[in-house]
């Protein structure tokens, strides 16, 4: 017998295979949304990196210039320019957490090593370079002072020195900035790898989810049948034996009925009851009871046909409708099944039980509904009882026949 899975827990089940989707679902949103805010940090850090040193590079042409024109055209405001500028420190070698130590992971460094031996270059490089400015512009001053000078001013921000220092100056600084910035697109070449490979990741990920959304919405649907078939099963099936009950009996007699009055067929009524089975259930108790309950309706309906109904309309009373049979084939089947159950018995830890059973019959002739024809079959079924229990009898209009023998 195929064993299935409590409705309870298929939407169990059916629970958790949301949670999955909704977990892989929001899984691989969080890691885009990370791969994006590590790309939009990185590239942040490189556009502060290359503000700095384009900063940095922009001070020092500007105190070239201011220098080189308060030297060639003695203008005090070039040289006042130039000491405001001067004092405006551009720093590229702070971190970004001056009170951890050094070397500690919550500072951020923001050059690397060989990137920090091209800074300290362009340091020496600029400090030389102001070296060079301080001593034209002492010069200079002394000069307008009305002093002698051993060194001609022009000269000393022309010189191959000055010029070199220059273009040193603007080589390293351009070093730097192609450093940075090839290793930062790096670094975001390797998150749109990863990028890359999270989006190969999205149909096999939307495939399976609607795989098991599929097959979640499938066997949902087949389990809702199931139970939904349980359900009517319920109200039209005996719990105890597994039989059809009244109500069932009650709907499908009349469509049976209706059936063979238009094909011109008759239709058996056969009431049927256990003898002494209420002795049974005082001497063996009523879970002894049940089971020779289910034994007795188990033996009947290996002995159905397709299209009769058997039904327990209650406590040891059963009703079995036969389609399509005549008064003979009725009576004889009847008889046959009544004694085959007189040899079946019953056996429990202490004791055999042996059971018969009485039953009355009551043939259709399109005259009567299935109320009347209980009510036809019953009352054969109390002459039976009557006569000696273990016994079919046989209603005819006009009168009672009793047929069948006492095993």
């Amino acid at each position: 017998m195929t064993k299935y899975v409590s409705f309870k827990r298929s939407f169990k089940i059916f629970q958790w295979i949301l949670v999955l989707i909704i977990i892989f679902s929001t899984f691989l949103g969080y890691q885009f949304y990370n791969i994006n805010l590590q790309t939009q940090k990185i590239e942040n850090k490189r556009l502060w990196l290359v503000t700095k040193l384009n900063q940095y590079h922009s001070r020092t042409d500007s105190l070239s210039f201011f220098a080189e024109q308060y030297i060639s055209n003695s203008e005090f405001s070039y040289l006042e320019q130039y000491n405001r500028l001067k004092q405006k420190k551009i720093r590229l070698d702070y971190n970004f957490n001056a009170n951890a130590k050094p070397n500690s992971a919550s500072v951020y460094q923001p050059f690397l090593s060989n990137e920090k031996r091209l800074i300290k270059q362009i340091i020496d490089t600029e400090f030389r370079l102001r070296e060079l400015e301080r001593i034209a512009i002492k010069n200079k001053e002394q000069q307008l002072k009305g002093y002698r000078t051993f060194i001609p001013l022009n000269n000393i921000i022309t010189t191959r020195e000055y010029t070199s220092q220059n273009l040193s100056l603007v080589a390293l600084v351009e070093e730097v900035l192609s450093l940075v910035n090839k290793r930062y697109q790096q670094e975001i070449s390797n998150l749109e790898i990863q990028r890359s490979n999270h989006a190969l990741a999205i149909p096999g990920i939307l495939v399976l989810n609607l795989i098991l959304l599929f097959f979640s919405f499938y066997y949902m649907n087949k389990r809702m049948d199931q139970y939904h078939r349980e359900l009517k099963s319920l109200t039209l099936k005996d719990f105890l034996t597994g039989v059809h009950n009244r109500k069932y009996l009650m709907e499908a007699g009349p469509l049976l009925l209706g059936v063979n009055k238009r094909e011109a067929t008759q239709v058996a009524v056969i009431m049927l009851d256990i003898d002494h089975f209420k002795k049974i259930n005082d001497q063996h108790g009523h879970s002894i009871g049940d089971q020779v309950l289910k034994v007795f309706c188990d033996s009947i309906s290996i002995r159905l046909r397709q299209g009769d109904v058997f039904s327990r309309i209650g406590g040891e009373e059963f009703v079995l409708l036969l389609n399509n049979v005549n008064a003979d084939d009725a009576e004889y089947y009847a008889n046959e099944l009544r004694s085959m159950l007189s040899y079946g018995t019953f056996k429990t830890q202490q004791h055999t039980i042996e059971y018969t059973v009485s039953m009355g019959v009551a043939m259709s002739d399109g005259n009567y509904d299935l109320a009347e024809l209980l009510c036809l079959a019953d009352s054969a079924l109390y002459q039976a009882k009557k006569s000696g229990r273990n016994k079919v009898v046989m209603y005819e209009e006009g009168g009672n026949i009793f047929t069948g023998v006492t095993v």
